[in-house]
């Protein structure tokens, strides 16, 4: 029987954090971040990275932990994830794999393959053309066990197929199959309504002391152009001068937008989800509903 584990993701600001919390407080649970950026230290305004107060004395696993200077690979957090995991479910408890990097997640729930050639951009544009039912057909064309291997929908995998039998590189018969009997629940917004959140949330980074988190990690040695997470790269060029506080602002309320509109795309072709629109009005109405399929979900045995 597979280890049960909880996935909460969605677009960035979309409520994840609140509603992760309110559900491991309820189910006995610990969270194992799956943001890229909310592993490294420091990044904490810049990142929306969680306060303690706000963990509600929930433990959080994989956060906060390493520091920006530092070399962390997919597989890094592959591995780590995979035995926190397990950590977790040795001592009773209910693991909760929350964020918004796709990547991430998509690395510890299936048998995601992190070995071989490098992705190839230049062989994959030559198909940006193609739909994914048509680009899949390709596939099936070339290698229908391989195609059988992988979803219709799943874009990047089946051109990762289709590279790797380009190169008559060993395939493995890996599949979509979730390791885990996962609940995989995704918080749905209105996109104009999740923009204008994104907006103001920027505003409020800002006025929680963005500018100076910057200087501080400016004046400690770090490189603000190598630093994992959106904004960071456009505040230097406000300290240099380069750019208005104005511009500063819109810009990266542009960039974050467009990110959550990718991790949107990225959830929708990657995952088999519970969608959960958020109630904006009344948050508590989105907690119930996320605990109703949690509840039923820990309380099927097969």
């Amino acid at each position: 029987m597979k280890e049960k584990l909880i996935v909460i993701t969605g677009p960035t600001a979309s409520g994840k954090t609140t509603l992760s919390v309110e559900l491991a407080l309820k189910f006995n649970g610990e969270i194992i971040n799956a943001d890229a950026s909310q592993v490294y230290k420091y990044l904490d305004i810049g990142t929306a990275k969680i306060t303690k107060d706000e963990m509600k004395g929930i433990i959080h696993h994989l956060i906060d932990f390493l520091d920006p200077h530092d070399n962390f690979s997919i597989k890094d957090y592959q591995e780590l994830a995979r035995k926190t995991i397990l950590d977790i479910i040795a001592r009773g408890k209910v693991p909760f794999l929350v964020g918004g990097s796709g990547l991430y997640i998509n690395s510890v729930i299936t048998n995601y393959q992190l070995d071989g050639p490098p992705r190839d951009i230049n062989f994959e544009q030559q198909f940006e053309n193609l739909s994914n039912d048509e680009l899949y057909e390709l596939l099936k064309h070339k290698d229908e066990k391989i195609a059988n291997t992988v979803h219709p929908n799943n874009r990047r995998r089946v051109l990762r197929k289709l590279q790797l039998l380009e190169l008559n590189y060993p395939i493995p018969m890996d599949n979509d199959e979730y390791l885990y009997d996962v609940l995989l629940i995704n918080l749905v917004w209105n996109r104009n309504k999740l923009y204008q959140r994104i907006n103001e949330r920027t505003i409020q980074m800002f006025n929680n002391g963005w500018l100076a988190e910057a200087r501080w990690l400016v004046e400690n040695g770090y490189d603000l152009t190598k630093v994992n997470g959106i904004g960071y790269l456009e505040i230097l060029k406000y300290l240099n001068n380069e750019i208005s506080f104005d511009d500063l602002i819109q810009s990266i309320q542009q960039k974050i937008r467009r990110y959550a509109k990718r991790q949107i795309t990225w959830i929708k072709n990657q995952f088999d989800t519970f969608d959960i629109k958020v109630d904006e009005e009344n948050f508590q109405n989105t907690i119930n509903e996320a605990s109703k399929l949690i509840q039923d979900f820990l309380n099927n045995k097969n």
